[in-house]
């Protein structure tokens, strides 16, 4: 029974970008950073997005970006037929 609390339903995947061009150098350096995070629930999922804003939503301007996506997967056919048994 503890088994089956273990597996999800859904697995949220979130991924979170950050990119900067500075400008302020000589040499613009594009600089892009792309963080993947597994969350087992979509509460989980919207705690990263909250803590992700809180990490980089103070650099928000015209030459830094976040892109935050979600992406909802679901689990192999028979990970679901071994858990409606």
């Amino acid at each position: 029974m503890t088994e089956n609390k273990l597996k999800t339903d859904f697995v949220w995947r979130v991924y979170v970008t950050y990119s900067s061009n500075n400008q302020d150098e000589q040499i613009p350096k594009p600089v892009s950073t792309c963080t993947l995070i597994d969350c087992a629930n979509r509460e989980m999922a919207v705690m990263v997005a909250k803590q992700a804003l809180d990490q980089y939503g103070h650099l928000i301007g015209p030459q830094h970006s976040v892109e935050i996506k979600f992406e909802q997967k679901q689990p192999p056919a028979n990970d679901a037929s071994a858990d409606s048994v």
